[in-house]
C-alpha cells in the first residue's frame, strides 16, 4: 500500500474533501500504511504526496479532494469566496478562507501534542529532515503567526554541557548542565513556543529559517534566533518536531504566545523548557 492509495481510499470512505491535516490524522490511526522508520505522517507529506499525484487530487489551499468527484464542490463559493462565511473544524482554514483571527479551541493541555493538533497547528517534521530539505513551501508560512517544538514519544532528557554546547558551534550562550536540568519540565511534550510578527508582521518562514540557521550553526553573537536557543542543549534535537501556525497581523501573534505562556506556566508551574519569559 503507497501512501497516495491510502489517500485515495481515504476520501473514497470520507466521501468528502478533507484538509491535509485531517488526511494525515486517519492515516496515523488506520495504520494500514506505515513508514520504513514507524513515525508517524504529517500534514506536509499529505501536502507534497497529494501535489505530485494531480491526476488523482485536487487541491485548494490545505483542502485535498478527488479529480472525477469535488470538482464542483472544490470549485464552489463555499471554498473561494472572499467573504467571511466559511466556518471550518480547523482555525487554520477559518484564517485563509475568512482573513479572521485564529482562537483556540481550547487551552487545555498547552504542554502537549494534542493541543497543537486540536487547534490546527501543522506539523512541518522533524527538524533533521528539515535541515536537509527545507521547510515546506506552503502559503501557511507567509503570514504571520505561532511555531512549537516538540519532544519525541518516551523522550527523556541528556544534555550538551557547556564546554560541548560551544564545540557543537549553534549556542551563542550555553548553560551549564545543572540550570539546564532544573528548568526540564516533566511530563511536558511541549519545549518551546515562539513566534513571528511581534510589533510588525514578518512570515512565519522567515523566522523558522532563522531558527533552522541557529540549529545548523550558522550563528554569530546577536542570533539569528537566540531565542529558545538552549533547546540544543538537549541531545537527540534532531528528531525533534516543528509545528507552525499562521495567525491574522500582529500584535494578534504576542498576544497568542503570551496566552499559551501564561496556561502553559499555571499548569506546569514553569514555562516551556526553551522560553526565559512571557
Amino acid at each position: 500500500m503507497t501512501l497516495h492509495e491510502e489517500i485515495k481510499n481515504i476520501l473514497l470512505e470520507n466521501g468528502k474533501p478533507l484538509t491535509t491535516s485531517q488526511i494525515a490524522d486517519f492515516v496515523n490511526d488506520r495504520k494500514i500504511y506505515l513508514k520504513r522508520d514507524n513515525s508517524k505522517v504529517s500534514s506536509f507529506q499529505i501536502h507534497g504526496r497529494t501535489k505530485n499525484y494531480s491526476n488523482i487530487f485536487l487541491r485548494n489551499k490545505t483542502i485535498v479532494g478527488l479529480r472525477n468527484r469535488d470538482e464542483a464542490l472544490m470549485n464552489s463559493d463555499e471554498f473561494n469566496s472572499e467573504e467571511p462565511n466559511y466556518q471550518a473544524n480547523n482555525p487554520i482554514i477559518n484564517f485563509m478562507f475568512n482573513q479572521g483571527h485564529t482562537e483556540f479551541n481550547d487551552l487545555i493541555n498547552v504542554d502537549k501534542i494534542k493541543f497543537l493538533i486540536d487547534n490546527g497547528f501543522i506539523n512541518l517534521g522533524k527538524i533533521k529532515h528539515l535541515l536537509i530539505e527545507g521547510l515546506p513551501q506552503i502559503s501557511e508560512l507567509q503570514s504571520s503567526g505561532l511555531y512549537a517544538i516538540t519532544a519525541y514519544e518516551n523522550y527523556k532528557p541528556s544534555y550538551y554541557n557547556h564546554q560541548e554546547a560551544i564545540e557543537n558551534g549553534n549556542v551563542v550562550s550555553p548553560w551549564e548542565a545543572s540550570r539546564l536540568i532544573n528548568k526540564w519540565v516533566d511530563g511536558a511534550e511541549i519545549l518551546y513556543y515562539g513566534l513571528a510578527g511581534a510589533k510588525s508582521s514578518r512570515p512565519l518562514k522567515v523566522r523558522l529559517n532563522d531558527l533552522l540557521k541557529h540549529a545548523f550553526g550558522d550563528i554569530t553573537e546577536r542570533g539569528p534566533h537566540k531565542g529558545g536557543e538552549i533547546i540544543w542543549q538537549l541531545k537527540n534535537w534532531q528528531d525533534f518536531e516543528l509545528w507552525a501556525l499562521p495567525t491574522g497581523a500582529p500584535p494578534e501573534p504576542r498576544d497568542k504566545e503570551y496566552l499559551l505562556l501564561k496556561k502553559f506556566y499555571e499548569t506546569t508551574g514553569k514555562l516551556p523548557f526553551a522560553n526565559r519569559q512571557f
